[in-house]
């Protein structure tokens, strides 16, 4: 669930002081990326001069012509029986109420559906004739409920192999549940990476970054980033043309009664394609790395079958500890199986399909896993087998896979591995928890030394932009974002449209407090992109720090009519508008923030602040019992 994203919203503080309210992290990844190969924050292009005098040309769209594997099946009818069986096109699904009454679903609706993680919060499932709804309650010391509060899961997000997540759609605005299904448990609980006392709710933003790995085609709403149609997905599950490309041309072809020999080049097979080529239909999803950032006028969804994945992505990786001390970190199942003695010995010959049949699952029923996992082996390993007598081998089964590629698990950490793809020569032990990888942005390296094969300029805009990434931890982001100006100004005067550098710049500028520069930035990436809700979030908190209440309560407004389901505008609203004097303004949006989130103590002590303020103790006194009867429970 990655792709699905992290929130950290940002707090109002001082007394009848204007504060800026920080970005929300779930709205900030999507576009705030930033890295660097190497400390120092300098161009790699040594002949920048001459770089910088030129303009980069947008590449063209990407290739269309999807038809929808629907159409692909009429001829492939049996490949189509055997892929509705596999993962990738359960990868998501719409929640059919009807279906989970039914009893015929993964989830057992049927089963105790609430539970209760440490603290005063419990949540439930509710399945009715026409939704599914997830609520999360909070009680006080005596039991009293301060709040129930339900919100309707649209979608399932998962195969549930071994979970589902949950998206919440908001009229085009999809965010995740704080609730999953956790098959091989067989219950309901938190999501991944949800602390039992603090998380992000119902709140946890999901755009293109996410979906483009977990959905087939997602039907756009055109002019907004991260916005959807109804319903929002032109084919949901991963369907044929994810993998074989557009197939328009190739059907027209077929239909045409006289098909030519060269229809092959129509559509694409995967196993005809070079290595590299090949490979990088299934790393389109299967490898992460620390981040990917999207190449200079790329999406997330322009990937086909035949490109690099570098050419839509530049993958960016932790150097790889010369020690080992991090030899069983969370990175992908890519960056393992390519470190292993297998692959470095195969030539490359070695890849996921060596393994795993992407038309069909290993797991269905009545199939044995590990036998099959040890055929593929045997494709190698068949003249010199395993050197464990045979007692020991049915120990565990006469598994491969038991003892060089086991199974870890950690369900704490968003998309980490499940399966050691190290392929280890000798046993390691199959019961520790997967460590999050700890690397300062600063030390990350392209993957597979992508730098070779792209211009100096791109380089360095790929590395600024990972420099201020969210997703990754950092206590030192003035010197980051100093880093990422000295990367990514000489690259504006390659790609002066480039909207991702200009929010980066006007983010880096806001870190150091140079809020004339940051606005000057982020107003020149708004004129690219007018609806781009991530650069009117960042001009809120440059205008509202600088004090220019006016220009700051016209971005607010103008975000809340693109989006109005974040909570921090609604906060910053409020304060906006008591400030301009606007008291029914104020509260009313202050009412709303609190609707979506109930759990926002500190900013009820300011609203109660307010209230006192205005002469209204009685509406003070109500705040101020909410955050005592929320801090009452002390078990």
């Amino acid at each position: 669930m990655p792709g699905i994203h992290r929130d950290s919203w940002g707090r109002f503080a001082a007394r009848r002081k204007l504060i800026a309210v920080a970005m929300p992290v779930a709205l900030a990844l999507v576009a705030l990326g930033v890295w660097l190969q190497k400390d120092r924050g300098e161009p790699t292009d040594p002949d920048s001069k001459a770089a910088v005098r030129q303009r980069a040309v947008r590449p063209d769209p990407p290739a269309e012509g999807y038809v929808g594997s629907a159409v692909c099946a009429r001829c492939h009818s049996a490949i189509a029986r055997s892929y509705s069986q596999h993962p990738m096109w359960r990868s998501t699904e719409a929640v059919d109420p009807r279906q989970a009454l039914a009893g015929d679903s993964i989830e057992d609706y049927g089963q105790a559906e609430t539970f209760r993680p440490p603290g005063n919060r419990s949540y439930r499932v509710e399945c009715a004739a026409d939704r599914v709804t997830h609520y999360e309650r909070m009680v006080d010391a005596s039991g009293q409920v301060i709040y129930d509060q339900g919100v309707d899961v649209r979608y399932a997000l998962g195969s549930g192999v071994r979970g589902r997540g949950y998206l919440i759609d908001r009229g085009g605005v999809l965010f995740a549940s704080s609730i999953s299904w956790y098959t091989e448990a067989g219950r309901w609980e938190l999501s991944p990476g949800y602390s039992p006392r603090v998380h992000s709710r119902f709140a946890r933003r999901v755009g293109d970054r996410c979906l483009s790995c977990h959905v087939g085609r997602v039907a756009k709403r055109e002019g907004f980033e991260d916005h959807y149609l109804d319903p929002p997905f032109a084919e949901i599950s991963i369907g044929c043309e994810r993998c074989h490309g557009p197939g328009q041309r190739h059907v027209e072809l077929q239909s045409s009664g006289s098909p030519r020999e060269d229809d092959r080049s129509m559509i694409v097979n995967p196993a005809r394609l070079e290595a590299a080529r090949r490979d990088s239909v299934c790393y389109q999803c299967h490898l992460q790395g620390a981040t990917r950032i999207l190449r200079y006028g790329r999406g997330h969804f322009d990937f086909r079958p035949g490109d690099l994945i570098d050419d839509i992505w530049t993958v960016m990786v932790a150097p790889e500890a010369p020690d080992k001390q991090h030899a069983d970190a969370a990175v992908s199942q890519v960056e393992q199986m390519r470190k292993s003695i297998c692959y470095q010995a195969s030539g490359g010959d070695l890849s996921c399909t060596s393994c795993h049949d992407p038309h069909s699952p290993h797991s269905r029923p009545g199939q044995d896993a590990a036998l099959y996992y040890r055929a593929r082996c045997l494709n190698c390993h068949a003249e010199k087998g395993c050197s464990l007598d045979e007692a020991q081998r049915l120990a565990v089964e006469d598994s491969c896979i038991r003892c060089h590629m086991p199974r870890t698990e950690s369900k704490e950490i968003a998309h980490a591995s499940q399966t050691d793809h190290s392929i280890r020569r000798k046993p390691a032990p199959a019961d520790g928890l997967l460590a999050p990888m700890r690397t300062d942005p600063a030390s990350l390296v392209i993957y597979d030394r992508g730098e070779l094969r792209m211009a100096g300029w791109e380089v360095d805009r790929a590395k600024g932009l990972a420099m201020l990434d969210s997703d990754l931890p950092s206590h030192d982001r003035v010197r980051l974002a100093r880093l990422a100006e000295n990367l990514l100004e000489p690259v504006l005067r390659v790609v002066p449209d480039d909207t991702a550098v200009l929010k980066t710049l006007g983010q880096a500028a806001f870190i150091r407090h140079e809020h004339k520069q940051a606005r000057e930035y982020l107003e020149r990436a708004l004129a690219l992109e007018p609806t781009n809700e991530y650069v009117l979030s960042w001009l809120v908190q440059v205008c509202a720090a600088a004090g220019d209440t006016a220009a700051a309560s016209d971005y607010v407004d103008r975000f809340l009519k693109i989006n109005p389901w974040i909570v921090p505008m609604h906060q910053q609203a409020a304060e906006l508008l008591l400030h301009a004097g606007d008291t029914d303004g104020g509260l009313e949006a202050a009412r709303r923030a609190l609707e979506l989130d109930p759990t926002l103590k500190g900013f009820r002590r300011w609203l109660a602040e307010q209230h006192h303020a205005l002469g209204r103790p009685d509406l003070a006194r109500d705040q101020l019992e909410i955050i005592e009867r929320m801090d009452s429970w002390n078990h």
